[in-house]
Order: structure tokens, then sequence, then C-alpha cells
């Protein structure tokens, strides 16, 4: 009898604890995930459709999102941990974000490339730019570079042996059309489309004036060298909750929206 009421105890005792494990775990806090982003197209949606389509809330993640104007200040805030990743730039502007203020951030997985080119509201074509034309670009080193190798590919200027991507407007070997040129912030390139002849814009600003880089651009990029991806610390890389985000935005539900929304002004990497 003493047996049996003892087995009965201990029985007791181990449900109990099955239980108390399994509300445990049901009531377990989920992990939070800052994650910044620029707030513009097609960034903002591509993380909003990831997040929305996916069980990262079941699997114990959850993802605050930080919308930033300015973008300048993200990585530095995830480099002192205020952010745990973002959403919202492309791998050599990360590099040149790394150099200029002296962060360790990498890359997680690149998700995308969006078509880069230059646009004009007064010429269809870019034979008929006339010389002297005033030719605006992005102020950034990374988008700069980008944008002098892109008026290189099409012949209206000649670079320095070597400049590459990297190049600045001291590397112009050549300016034959004697075109003049200025740089401006991202934010504001969009205002300077009625005055100026030709605007190097990335797909994520010319996408918010309803206009296609792939359709409306007078010339577009020939080699495709800027990979946009999810960015975090070389310390949480690896951390469970940023791979599941990582796995989140690399769906093929993720890539067919991509694809319909943006079509082929958007490619995916995945």
């Amino acid at each position: 009898m003493l047996h049996r009421t003892v087995l009965k105890f201990a029985l007791s005792v181990l449900v109990s604890g099955l239980l108390a494990t399994g509300a445990s775990a049901q009531t377990a806090k989920p992990r939070v995930l800052k994650v910044a982003t620029g707030g513009v197209a097609p960034y903002a949606d591509i993380l909003k459709f990831a997040l929305d389509h996916s069980d990262l809330k079941q699997q114990g993640v959850d993802v605050q999102v930080v919308q930033m104007t300015d973008f300048v200040q993200i990585n530095p805030l995830t480099e002192q941990k205020q952010l745990d990743a973002s959403f919202f730039q492309h791998f050599p502007y990360l590099d040149q974000s790394n150099h200029d203020h002296q962060t360790h951030l990498v890359p997680v997985v690149p998700v995308f490339t969006s078509v880069f080119g230059a646009f004009s509201k007064r010429y269809k074509s870019i034979k008929d730019l006339p010389d002297g034309s005033l030719i605006v670009f992005p102020n950034d080193p990374a988008n700069s570079g980008r944008s002098l190798a892109l008026f290189a590919d099409y012949g209206l200027i000649t670079l320095r042996p070597g400049a590459g991507i990297k190049a600045t407007q001291a590397d112009i070997a050549s300016n034959p059309h004697r075109f003049k040129f200025r740089e401006v912030d991202q934010l504001m390139l969009t205002r300077t489309l009625d005055d100026a002849d030709l605007v190097a814009i990335n797909a994520a600003y010319i996408l918010q004036l309803g206009m296609s880089p792939s359709k409306d651009a007078l010339i577009t990029e020939k080699v495709d060298r800027f990979p946009s991806g999810l960015v975090a610390r070389p310390d949480n890389k690896n951390d469970e909750a940023v791979q599941k985000l990582a796995k989140a935005l690399t769906t093929p539900e993720v890539r067919q929206f991509m694809t319909q929304k943006f079509g082929d002004s958007v490619k995916p990497l995945f």
C-alpha cells in the first residue's frame, strides 16, 4: 500500500513537472530583433512582405522594424547595439560606411540587386544630351563612383585606368563634351530632375516617383556589382533569430513578390 502511494506521488510530481515545463515553453518571451530600414522601396516593401508572410513570431522571433529617414545613422547605431540588423543598403555602400565610421558590420545574406540608371525629363535618348549639360549624381562615395563608372561605360567621360566603381571626379581623364557635374545627397536627387539634364538615381528613390528604372532610364549599368541584403554585426550574424529573418527574406514567396511588384527593376539573388 505504501509502495503504491509513493508511486502515485512520484507520477504526480512527474506530470506536474512536465506541465510546468510546457507552460514555461509556451510563455517564453520571444527574441526581439530591432531591424532598421530606410522606409523606401524596394527595401521597406520587401521587408514588410517577408514579415507578413512568415511564421517568425511562432518561431519565437519578434522583429521590430525601425523606420529611419537619416539612413547614415543606421550602421553606427547597429555597431553600438542599439539596432540588431538592417535592410537598406547595397554591400559596396556597407564597405564604404564601415571605412568612414570605423564600424565592422557584415553581410548576412544577399537578397536582391536593383537597376541603377540615369534619368532625364528633357531628353529621350542619351544621344540627345548636348555639350555642356548638367549631370547630377549621388554624393556618397559608393554611389558617386558607381555613377561615374556608369557614365564611362556609355562614353560620356573616360576614367583613369583602374578607377572603376571607386572613382571620384578627380579620376575623370577626359570630358570631351564639357559636361558639368554636381554631387547631391541621395535624398535630394529626385528634386533635381526638373533642373538637371541628366540625373543618376538608385532604384530605391526613382520607384517612389512611379517610374521604372528599367524602362525610363536613358542608360543603365551594364555590369551588376551591387547586391543588397540583410546586414548585422560579426557577433550576432549567426544568431538563430538573425538567421531565421535571413531565411524569411529569401523564400519563393518573397521572390515572386519582388518579380510581380518591381518587374525587371529588381532582381532576386536567391
